[in-house]
């Protein structure tokens, strides 16, 4: 959190032509609002949540390529075998029916 110096905020204001009343006023307005208000380590720890936050969706990212890789690895090796399957039963087929000949 911030450190606040209201006295000098107060003393500025009065230089500033405020009055004492309104000076004091503003300074109350702002203190209810003060500890909503981010801080320059704020926003540095925020900006390494995000630095962090994008290092693992990265690495996420690249497993999930690679998995997806392995994936269709795996289905084109499938699709092959089926392919090689339906090949054979149809040499099958065409020498049952003796259209191929010997």
């Amino acid at each position: 959190m911030a450190v606040k110096d209201t006295h000098k905020a107060f003393e500025r204001l009065i230089g500033a032509g405020y009055s004492k009343e309104m000076a004091e006023v503003l300074l109350e307005t702002l203190d209810d609002s003060w500890d909503a208000l981010a801080t320059k380590s704020d926003i540095e720890a925020v900006k390494g949540d995000i630095k962090a936050l994008e290092k693992e969706t990265k690495a996420d990212l690249r497993s999930l390529e690679t998995a997806n890789r392995t994936e269709l690895r795996e289905l084109e090796l499938r699709m092959r075998l089926h392919l090689y399957a339906v090949a054979i039963m149809v040499i099958g087929v065409l020498a049952a029916l003796e259209l191929i000949p010997r």
